[in-house]
């Protein structure tokens, strides 16, 4: 994969303000690596970027992806340009196994104030990352997000697989040129 941005092995915090965000791959990526155990990305603020793909060289991949890590805030952002084929969501929200990331949870991200356009699927949520048997994605609010031309794939705007903690999806508005559901929940509950 080809990352503009890839955060890992740092315990933050950090601020991503004000650039324009491009890649041919997965064009922000937080944790997925064999990061340190206890070094987990947090505190992360990343607000008023543009990322996009680079459509002329763009191999489908997610526009931006958490894989681990506590405390994001995720504000007034433009997410744009997804390929019409490949992974998908513009945004993937889940974990990794323990053994590829060491701390292998999300907690406490706050998606707000974002435009996202010409995407296939807008946010995706995996509660129970690949290789685990209990939830390890807690306390996710998705609100006040506007998104438009979901123009490839099934069109689903917001999915959740696998059960999450505390995923809020409040106040988002949402029109769609391609598919029918504004949230999918492709997974059985999780007590």
């Amino acid at each position: 994969d080809a990352s503009a941005l890839w955060l890992f092995n740092t315990p933050g915090p950090m601020k991503i303000v004000n650039n324009e965000i491009a890649s041919s791959g997965i064009t922000v990526m937080i944790g997925a690596a064999g990061y340190l155990t206890g070094v987990p990305p947090t505190d992360v603020e990343f607000r008023r970027n543009r990322v996009r793909a680079d459509s002329s060289t763009f191999n489908g991949k997610n526009t931006m992806e958490w894989k681990g890590g506590e405390r994001y805030w995720v504000a007034g952002n433009i997410f744009e340009d997804d390929a019409e084929t490949g992974q998908n969501n513009s945004i993937q929200i889940s974990t990794q196994p323990a053994e590829s990331s060491g701390d292998p949870y999300i907690q406490d991200l706050t998606f707000e104030y974002n435009l996202i356009r010409r995407v296939k699927s807008i946010v995706g949520t995996n509660g129970i990352g690949f290789g685990e048997s209990q939830v390890t994605l807690h306390r996710v609010a998705i609100r006040h997000n506007y998104a438009y031309d979901t123009i490839y794939g099934n069109g689903d705007a917001f999915i959740i697989d696998n059960g999450a903690d505390q995923v809020t999806h409040d106040h988002n508005t949402f029109r769609n040129n391609a598919g029918q559901n504004w949230l999918r929940d492709a997974g059985p509950p999780v007590l």
